[in-house]
């Protein structure tokens, strides 16, 4: 059995409140906006905000890859189209 309350550990399959997976990960303001502009989603409840773990996980593992995430291939679409 894993621990859920440890700082840097993410487990898959989980609904965390945005701010802490922020925390968790020690997340800044730019982190997030890049992260959110690769196609993070978020769902809001009321006053409260919601990340999947899963999604979470996937963005920043295509990132660490050096795969295209979609604020990437925005990038792209718009270098090809000038050139």
């Amino acid at each position: 059995m894993s621990r859920t309350d440890v700082p840097g550990v993410i487990e898959p399959g989980r609904l965390y409140v945005v701010r802490e997976a922020r925390e968790r990960l020690r997340l800044g303001p730019a982190t997030w906006r890049k992260l959110l502009a690769g196609g993070l989603r978020v769902v809001r409840e009321g006053r409260q905000a919601y990340v999947f773990a899963d999604d979470l996980l996937r963005i920043l593992r295509d990132r660490a890859e050096g795969l295209p995430c979609r604020d990437d291939l925005g990038k792209a679409r718009g270098q090809g189209a000038q050139g």
